[in-house]
């Protein structure tokens, strides 16, 4: 219940204007009738709603009706500004490195995967060859060609074009040649047909690095790939890790160092344990981006 004391102050608040004796305000009250000053309010505010109302309907017939005669110009009162998020570039991820900023980077294949990992906000997105694995049902990373990695890198584009870079794996068989041109011109397409913005290789002998220098030249930005090396299965004997003795470990820290040398923006080190991870990261001047490799990297895989 109401006290009669808060029904006195209400009333003399809220109805002032009508003059009614106090004791027939609170009769109304107890009777749930209001006076007539209050109804008038009432009235008037619903009169204000129902304007307000109109009005923003008028607006949207308004723009509607813009659009439907090819005028796409949306009204000054209802245009917000959409800021789109900063594009990460290789300059961008070399500077978070310096900044001690941690790295993202996420493997996708297809649009829909695509689009959720733009809007995730993460750094680097790659359109891997384990897409002959995951997507095509393949035991290894090997019998995926160079058109089917396009078209996989075509739905990626289509589904992450504002802030991830993107990478394209360069697939078994097509840039491992004594002639260098043929890595320079596989990698093209993987940029002019695939929309990626960088392209990466597997490995870090001296004849990759040349092949990765040449390609830099060329205009194309390269990630380079060390340790457990997909492609080189059948070389190396199964999925292992590797760089777990001194002279290993030696091995891919010299790889790495070339592979920088040659103009690589980054290097992947993949299943390396986690203090030849964290050496070669403290080595390197490049961004290392880890997977299976500790946390001492300047960035993960996820």
């Amino acid at each position: 219940m109401i006290s009669s004391q808060f029904r006195r102050s209400f009333f003399r608040r809220s109805c002032t204007w009508c003059q009614t004796n106090r004791s027939t305000l609170d009769r109304s009250y107890s009777n749930q009738t209001s006076c007539s000053i209050d109804t008038i309010q009432r009235n008037n505010l619903t009169l204000q709603f129902s304007s307000k109302i109109h009005e923003k309907t008028q607006t949207a017939l308004r723009y509607s009706s813009s659009n439907a005669n090819g005028n796409s110009s949306i009204p000054k009162d209802t245009e917000k500004p959409i800021q789109k998020p900063k594009k990460v570039t290789t300059l961008s991820m070399a500077a978070m490195k310096r900044r001690g900023e941690k790295i993202t980077m996420v493997t996708a294949y297809d649009f829909p995967s695509a689009v959720h990992v733009d809007r995730a906000g993460v750094d680097v997105l790659l359109v891997g060859d384990s897409c002959a694995m995951v997507e095509l049902g393949f035991e290894t990373t090997q019998p995926i060609t160079l058109e089917q990695m396009i078209h996989h890198c075509q739905a990626v584009k289509r589904g992450a074009p504002n802030r991830p870079l993107l990478v394209g794996d360069m697939p078994f068989g097509s840039y491992e040649y004594k002639d260098v041109d043929i890595a320079l011109k596989n990698a093209y397409r993987m940029v002019k047909e695939g929309g990626m913005d960088a392209v990466k290789f597997e490995g870090g002998s001296k004849a990759r690095a040349n092949i990765v220098k040449h390609v830099v030249e060329g205009g194309v930005a390269v990630l380079g790939h060390v340790g457990l090396t997909p492609q080189a299965i059948s070389v190396l004997g199964g999925f292992r890790a590797q760089g777990r003795t001194a002279a290993n470990a030696r091995s891919l820290l010299d790889d790495a160092l070339r592979l920088q040398d040659a103009g690589a923006f980054a290097v992947v080190l993949e299943c390396v344990p986690a203090n030849v991870a964290s050496a070669i990261t403290e080595a390197l001047e490049i961004p290392t981006i880890g997977i299976g490799a500790g946390g001492g990297t300047s960035g993960q895989v996820l």
